[in-house]
C-alpha cells in the first residue's frame, strides 16, 4: 500500500496512554514539519486506519493491550503496508527496539529524550528512506509488467509470424539474421531458429542466387543486401539454389527497412513466396504452346504439299 508523496507529512501516532500521544503531537507540532497527525490507541484501530488511509510514517509504542509493537510490525508486512515505523521506547527498551529494527522498523526514539528536534531528524530520514523503498518497490513492479507486456507481445508476434505463409526474414542493420519464421526455414530447409542467427555473408556457402534469365548475383546483389541499403522492393524474382542438396526455387522477393518512431533504420526485412510451381507451369504452357503452333505449321505445311501434288 503506498503512502503519500507531497512534502506534507501525515504521522499516525499508536500509543494507549493518552499522556505520551500528547507528548509525542506537541513534539511534531513544535518540530517545524508541515505534518498532520492522527492517533489511535489500539492495534487493530492503528491497522485499520493504515490499510484504508495513507500516513508517511507511524510512531508505535512497544506495549499495545491488544498486542506489542512486533505483531503489529509482522501484520503490517503481512497487509503489504509499506509506511515507515519508527518505535517509541521507554526506559530499558533500547533492545527490544534494536530486535524491531532487524525485523523491519525504520528507527526508535526514547520517549524520555523525545525532542521536537529529535523528531524531525529521525522523521525526515525515515520518510526519505521509505519513499526512496516505495519508489524502487514500484520501479520493480513497473519493470514486472514490462516483461509482463513484452511477453505477451512476443507471444502475439510469434503467433502473427507463424501465421503467415509466406517467407519472413529479419536482420538487424550489421546484416546479422534475427529471425527466419517456420515458413522462411521450411522454404530453405532448416530445421530452426538457431540454423539461421548467423551473418548474411555465411549465406553464400549454401545459396546461389540467380535472375530468371541466369545471371549470378553477388551478395551485394541479394534482396536482404538491397533491403539493409535503404531500398524497398518487391516482385524481385530470383532463382535460389542450395548447394548442398541442388534443390532450386523460384522466389519473388520484396523487401524494405524497417524504421523507428523518429524514421531511422532500425532493421531490415525481406518476405519471400515461392512461386516455383507456378513458374513451371508457366514454362508448361509455354511449351504447350509452342508445340501446338509447330503442330499446326506442320500440319499446314502438308496440306499445302498434298492440294500441289
Amino acid at each position: 500500500i503506498p503512502f503519500p508523496m507531497s512534502n506534507s507529512l501525515r504521522v499516525l501516532i499508536v500509543d494507549d496512554d493518552a499522556v505520551d500521544r500528547q507528548a509525542a503531537h506537541r513534539a511534531l507540532l513544535a518540530s517545524g514539519l508541515d505534518v498532520e497527525v492522527a492517533e489511535a490507541d489500539r492495534g487493530a484501530e492503528a491497522l485499520d486506519r493504515l490499510t484504508s488511509e495513507g500516513f508517511d510514517a507511524v510512531l508505535l509504542d512497544l506495549q499495545i493491550p491488544d498486542g506489542d509493537g512486533l505483531a503489529i510490525l509482522r501484520e503490517m508486512q503481512a497487509r503489504s503496508i509499506a509506511t515507515p515505523i519508527i518505535m517509541l521506547t521507554g526506559h530499558g527498551d533500547e533492545m527490544v527496539a534494536v530486535e524491531m529494527m532487524k525485523a523491519g522498523a525504520a528507527d526508535y526514539l526514547s520517549k524520555a529524550k523525545l525532542t521536537p528536534e529529535s523528531l524531525a531528524r529521525t522523521l525526515r530520514a525515515a520518510v526519505r528512506i521509505g519513499r526512496a523503498e516505495m519508489e524502487a518497490i514500484q520501479a520493480e513492479a513497473d519493470r514486472g509488467r514490462l516483461r509482463e507486456n513484452l511477453a505477451v507481445q512476443q507471444g502475439q508476434m510469434e503467433a502473427v509470424l507463424t501465421s503467415i505463409t509466406d517467407g519472413l526474414v529479419v536482420s538487424d542493420l550489421d546484416g546479422n539474421i534475427l529471425a527466419m519464421n517456420p515458413a522462411a526455414l521450411t522454404m530453405l530447409g532448416y530445421q530452426g531458429p538457431e540454423d539461421v542467427q548467423r551473418p548474411l555473408e555465411e549465406f553464400t556457402d549454401t545459396f546461389t542466387m540467380n535472375t530468371v534469365d541466369g545471371r549470378e548475383l553477388g551478395l551485394e546483389e541479394w534482396p536482404l543486401s538491397r533491403a539493409l541499403r535503404g531500398e524497398t522492393f518487391s516482385d524481385f524474382e530470383v532463382r535460389v539454389c542450395r548447394r548442398d542438396t541442388g534443390r532450386t526455387w523460384t522466389i519473388s522477393f520484396s523487401g524494405t527497412p524497417a524504421r523507428g518512431r523518429t524514421g531511422e533504420a532500425i532493421l531490415a526485412v525481406v518476405t519471400m513466396h515461392d512461386i516455383t510451381e507456378v513458374k513451371e507451369a508457366q514454362q508448361r504452357v509455354a511449351f504447350l504452346a509452342e508445340a501446338g503452333a509447330i503442330l499446326a505449321s506442320s500440319l499446314e505445311t502438308r496440306a499445302t504439299l498434298k492440294s500441289v501434288v
